[in-house]
């Protein structure tokens, strides 16, 4: 194993999701946040959780609709970070519709689509 493969390797094993209330952890793939990075987009992902109407999971693919009082800002903070942290994940946001599609590529990302779908559901709005 190079050095490269190696280093690889251990980001992949230092970067885990881990939600709470859930009983998994999951490896990100490559994701390129710290503890403190994970810790701040979960805060982000309860706070914009509040604001959830619906959330529809297909292998692949989570689709999220928001309430329209979503926080813009921390919702696209917490875009902005996924997109600089996780580049495997497809992020398409529509402010119009206030819809959020989250993809992957790679069957075996999808476990980061379905901690997405549970961090993102814990509120679901009434």
């Amino acid at each position: 194993m190079i050095e490269s493969e190696a280093r690889s390797i251990d980001v992949l094993r230092s970067n885990l999701y881990i939600w709470r209330g859930m009983e998994r952890e999951i490896a990100a793939p490559v994701c390129r946040l710290d503890q403190a990075g994970l810790r701040d987009q979960l805060d982000r992902y309860r706070q914009i959780s509040r604001h959830v109407e619906t959330v529809e999971r297909d292998p692949g693919r989570i689709v999220v609709r928001f309430a329209r009082d979503v926080p813009r800002d921390r919702l696209d903070t917490a875009l902005a970070v996924e997109r600089g942290c996780c580049a495997f994940l497809g992020i398409d946001y529509d402010p119009s519709e206030r819809r959020l599609t989250l993809t992957v590529e790679d069957a075996a990302q999808d476990p980061v689509l379905g901690a997405l779908a549970d961090a993102l559901s814990t509120q679901i709005a009434r």
